[in-house]
């Protein structure tokens, strides 16, 4: 750079020091990688006349960078071949990082192959695997599904399907060999020589031996159940559909989960296979009203003393925690038994302002919150003079 006539040598120094930093170039940054891992958790299988399948979408990248809202493709494609010139894309969706989504399609009527894959913008992920399906026939449902309050829980009853009963017998598993014990000789029948002990000139008195302490029995392990290969499974569906019990071979199940007050709602399904899944629609919801239907235990010894205007009555607390009051049964001679008097709370001593003369009978019942009466207690007899 030439200096012009009149340029001050600081002016000068500056514009050279400017035009050496324009003229140098920044290290080149690495790539930001977009390409999501590929999901996983695929999982195929026959509802009624209808494929579900199940996915889990990938958290990050490939470079484990956490990624933002990205979208799943559902990918179908034939049996054989290069399955990525072939697939036709089925569904693509926004999911959120590491959500489990499940969608259900057409039965096919012919074998197929599916996979998922994730997209972030325009990276795609490797698929996630490719699942064989062969569709199957399709099962009939349960039917007939009634649903009863019980003292003990929600009762399930329903009609299987046509050939479902005899139920088939689940293959057992195999009994393992059990290894030899410790310390047992591996060669039955033969041991180590111990070495000859040598002489000792003045005997030494012999230690009693502690009594040997016996080594525990291991537990024994629990065989595994086996899984039957077909049976009913029971949903709950009040909200999103919940597996309650699976599989069931049976005509009946018992339900102790609700409480009262809750309405739970049940679906049975068949499944005529389990590895692959292979099950019929759902039977329509039946719902039940859960309500306290447990009477509480009868109250105790009952007393009546007789005053000058009343009739006086005591009586033991029932041992039940919910007794919400007491009701007393009158019966006079030659009456029917009616309630005489309902207590305010659960007292525990009334007066009967009746005086009606002649011979009379006394019992108490409990009466919980949910208005269920208890057994009577011990009756009592007067006479009012």
């Amino acid at each position: 750079m030439r200096r012009r006539p009149g340029t001050p040598l600081l002016l000068l120094a500056a514009a050279l020091a400017l035009h050496a930093a324009c003229g140098k170039r920044a290290d080149p940054l690495a790539p930001y990688v977009k390409t999501p891992l590929p999901p996983s958790g695929l999982d195929v299988s026959q509802i009624g006349d209808e494929v579900e399948i199940r996915i889990v979408a990938p958290t990050t990248t490939t470079e484990k960078r956490p990624l933002p809202v990205i979208q799943l493709e559902w990918l179908q494609g034939p049996p054989t071949g290069d399955f990525t010139k072939a697939a036709t894309p089925l569904l693509r969706e926004d999911v959120a990082p590491g959500e489990v989504r499940l969608k259900r399609f057409p039965r096919p009527a012919a074998e197929v192959r599916y996979t998922v894959r994730a997209l972030n913008g325009k990276a795609r992920s490797t698929p996630a695997g490719l699942v064989t399906f062969k569709p199957a026939p399709v099962p009939p449902p349960p039917t007939s599904l009634v649903v009863t309050n019980t003292a003990n829980g929600v009762e399930l009853r329903w009609t299987n399907p046509l050939g479902a009963e005899p139920w088939p017998t689940p293959s057992t598993s195999p009994t393992p060999t059990p290894s030899p014990a410790a310390g047992a000789s591996a060669t039955p029948g033969t041991s180590e020589a111990a070495p000859h002990p040598l002489p000792s000139p003045t005997p030494s008195p012999t230690p009693t031996p502690a009594p040997a302490t016996p080594s525990p029995s291991p537990s024994p392990i629990p065989k595994p159940t086996p899984t039957p290969p077909t049976g009913i499974r029971i949903f709950r569906t009040d909200g999103a559909p919940r597996l309650a019990r699976e599989p069931l071979q049976a005509a009946v199940w018992l339900d102790p989960l609700p409480k009262p007050g809750e309405k739970p709602c049940y679906a049975l399904r068949y499944a005529t296979s389990f590895k692959p899944l292979v099950e019929s629609a759902s039977t329509e919801s039946v719902c039940a009203e859960v309500r306290d239907i447990v009477p509480p235990d009868p109250p105790g010894r009952l007393v009546a003393d007789i005053g000058g205007t009343f009739v006086e009555l005591s009586w033991l607390a029932s041992p039940s925690p919910d007794v919400a009051f007491y009701r007393v049964y009158r019966t006079l001679d030659a009456a029917a038994r009616a309630v005489a008097i309902e207590t305010q709370g659960p007292v525990l001593r009334i007066r009967d302002p009746n005086m009606t003369r002649g011979p009379r009978a006394y019992d108490v019942v409990a009466v919980d919150k949910a208005g269920n009466e208890s057994a009577p207690g011990a009756a009592v007899r007067v006479i009012v003079p």
